[in-house]
């Protein structure tokens, strides 16, 4: 399992969620499922320069846990968005290519 940890500018953030629209236009998020039961949300056609690639997302990638917390639907990732917003350090622990990774956001 690796382990990193990304910058990210409190303005890219705050740019960001104050569209939330056109943000959603930035990305594909659809829940996941390993064997029959829900295992986090699959993010594709992340746009390059989006939030989503600042925050190092690659498509293919699956959000399973946000600090700790699984991910089971879409309204899971309104507590990402309320951490972000809130500027606390927040860590995503995501599957990519079958590989465990935690990536551990810090705000400036």
């Amino acid at each position: 399992a690796g382990s990193r940890t990304v910058t990210v500018r409190r303005s890219d953030v705050e740019a960001s969620l104050s569209d939330i629209n056109k943000l959603m236009t930035e990305v594909r998020v659809r829940p996941h499922y390993k064997d029959g039961q829900p295992d986090g949300l699959a993010i594709s056609r992340i746009k390059a320069g989006s939030f989503f690639s600042k925050l190092g997302l690659r498509d293919g990638d699956v959000v399973q846990e946000v600090n700790g917390s699984g991910i089971k639907s879409p309204d899971d990732i309104l507590g990402l968005y309320q951490q972000l917003k809130s500027g606390s350090e927040v860590g995503l622990q995501i599957d990519r290519k079958g590989r465990k990774e935690t990536i551990n956001y810090k705000f400036r």
